[in-house]
């Protein structure tokens, strides 16, 4: 199993087509061939009105990864190992950046 540190460089940045007034919590998995890592540092965001209503999620790269799931919440966010409670699994890809709600 990877560290749960592993993926922990998460970034936040607001642009695109989410709910306005709603807040978002991001949480990436990083998956090897041993296993997933704990979730990592949970970020959130909150699009209002004046703003780009969307999530740009981008980490630093896990030399022992094979892919990454993203989990997005709108909830308060409440991890504890693997578990990302109230989330919703948003993709697993190999790529470390995600777009949520960008055009």
């Amino acid at each position: 199993m990877l560290p749960s540190s592993s993926a922990s460089a998460i970034t936040i940045t607001a642009s695109g087509g989410l709910t306005s007034g709603l807040f978002y919590f991001y949480g990436v998995v990083v998956n090897s061939g041993t296993g997933a890592s704990l979730i990592s540092n949970v970020v959130s965001m909150r699009p209002t009105a004046t703003t780009a209503q969307g999530s740009k999620l981008a980490w630093t790269a896990v030399t022992q990864a094979t892919s990454y799931t993203v989990y997005r919440a709108t909830a308060s966010a409440n991890t504890s190992g693997l578990n990302f409670y109230g989330s919703s699994l948003l993709i697993t890809q190999a790529g470390t950046s995600y777009n949520d709600g960008v055009a």
